[in-house]
């Protein structure tokens, strides 16, 4: 089964603190799988680190490009490792047995 996986951005929140307005504190990551047929998708926030002033730049100015590669950055490439392949298996139990060859079980038969 071959799964194509995307990984998406939403949810920004922002705080303030150390003088600086509206610094980018978490965002909820979405890793979707699908198979062609079946889509799974997994959400977790990502929270990021405070910035030093010197590189401070207000929510208003950053792109969603900017974003998502400090979130890239910021999670660990294991975790993504187990995500796809925790939505890998859900995807192989959402797929649909073929009537035309059904999946077959040995079961003891009744006395």
């Amino acid at each position: 089964m071959s799964v194509t996986f995307t990984m998406d951005i939403s949810e920004a929140k922002v705080t303030n603190m150390y003088g600086m307005n509206n610094i980018l504190k978490q965002v909820k990551f979405s890793l979707t799988g699908t198979d062609g047929v079946n889509t799974v998708t997994n959400f977790f926030p990502v929270k990021l680190n405070y910035p030093e002033a010197k590189d401070f730049i207000e929510y208003e100015d950053l792109t969603r490009d900017q974003i998502f590669q400090w979130v890239i950055n910021s999670i660990e490439e294991n975790l993504i490792n187990n995500l796809k392949t925790g939505i890998t298996s859900q995807l192989k139990d959402k797929a649909v047995e073929d009537p035309d060859n059904p999946v077959l079980t040995n079961i003891q038969l009744p006395n």
